[in-house]
């Protein structure tokens, strides 16, 4: 198993983890990642849920005419049971407004850990927030980065 955390991401390290996904050698030429780079990411402490609706990060993709490439990687941890308490992603691509639920309180106890692609349209907000606050038990974003190109 390849572990990839916040100091050791970067289009190499992705390259290796889709090889050991898909038992093949990927190259950076098949994927066009060559430049792909931490474009946002969580505190190395991670982030905290909390009773308000804070923003977890945000990105604002180049103004060059064209869509880009994006991925989040996501690691959750919950403690307790959760009564409320939802984090999302919203981002603009084809002109239409996306919102992805990337955690909430049916994710309870234990550890969550996610990978979402997506492409957004060039000058648009990409937005991670937490959008319900937390009114019982604990959740913490241990990890979360997005890698664009």
């Amino acid at each position: 198993m390849t572990v990839i955390n916040s100091t050791t991401l970067n289009a190499t390290n992705l390259l290796a983890v889709l090889a050991s996904l898909s038992g093949a050698q990927v190259t950076a030429a098949q994927l066009d990642l060559k430049a792909a780079a931490i474009v946002a990411k969580t505190p190395a402490t991670g982030f905290a849920l909390t009773a308000g609706t804070p923003t977890i990060f945000t990105y604002t993709t180049p103004n060059d005419g064209n869509e880009h490439a994006y991925i989040l990687f996501n690691t959750v941890v919950g403690t307790g049971t959760l009564s409320t308490g939802q984090s999302q992603l919203q981002w603009t691509s084809g002109g239409q407004t996306n919102t992805l639920i990337i955690s909430n309180a049916s994710n309870g106890d234990g550890t969550f850990n996610n990978t979402y692609a997506f492409a957004a349209d060039p000058n648009t907000a990409i937005n991670y927030t937490q959008n319900v606050a937390l009114s019982g038990g604990g959740s913490m974003i241990e990890y979360a980065s997005l890698l664009g190109a």
